[in-house]
């Protein structure tokens, strides 16, 4: 007799748990609005939209290199947005 899985996908139907992953989000999404407009675009097609680099190349017209940085940039700025928002409740 085969033995059955337990799914953990209710516990995370929790209203409680819901309601703070999209508090969360929408903190997200407010920082990376917030990020210099290049930086933003290159931050969200490689890491919400799923682009590879390369795709993300031709659109923004720039190289690998210049791209690199904009992510890093992007997440330092995120970074440190974050840190701030999560530090005023300590």
């Amino acid at each position: 007799m085969p033995e059955e899985k337990k799914s953990n996908e209710g516990a995370f139907q929790h209203p409680g748990i819901v309601v703070e992953n999209k508090e969360k989000a929408a903190i997200l999404f407010k920082a990376i609005e917030s990020l210099p407009e290049k930086q933003r675009l290159a931050f969200t097609l490689i890491k919400v939209q799923g682009m590879n680099y390369e795709e993300a190349c031709e659109v923004l017209q720039q190289n690998v290199k210049a791209v690199e940085s904009l992510i890093g940039r992007a997440k330092a700025n995120l970074q440190k947005q974050l840190e701030d928002y999560y530090n005023t409740f300590k």
